[in-house]
């Protein structure tokens, strides 16, 4: 990037996030079960990491990456999928590994890590 631009860069980085609402995070319940088939033992799913884990811009956590995800592991196998879910709007790599991870339960068959980049 050429130097003289970078104030330009910068006014841009801070108008969009003063300017960018923060969407909160899913309702309902952190854990559940998609998909019925008898006598098969569900697939245990857990989803950690930041707002897209948090499910934030949906209603509830099965509308979101969670939901979505468990659903789709439980047509792929065949298999029910109970899932679980621990996300935090803004949670670093730091957070989900000190305060996020010791949540999970053990014995899990699938886990997914959401996390991005901040702006700052």
């Amino acid at each position: 990037m050429h130097p003289f631009l970078m104030p330009v860069v910068a006014a841009q980085a801070l108008y969009v996030r003063m300017s960018t609402e923060a969407l909160p995070p899913a309702g309902g319940p952190d854990s559940g079960t998609v998909g019925e088939v008898a006598g098969a033992e569900p697939l245990r799913v857990a989803v950690i990491g930041e707002s897209t884990a948090a499910g934030c811009g949906v209603e509830r956590q099965e509308e979101g990456f969670t939901g979505q995800f468990a659903r789709e592991l439980s047509v792929r196998t065949g298999r029910p999928a109970a899932w679980s879910v621990r996300g935090r709007y803004g949670a670093t790599a730091r957070r989900i590994r000190y305060r996020l991870l010791p949540e999970l339960d053990s014995g899990l068959h699938v886990v997914a890590l959401l996390a991005g980049a901040t702006t700052y």
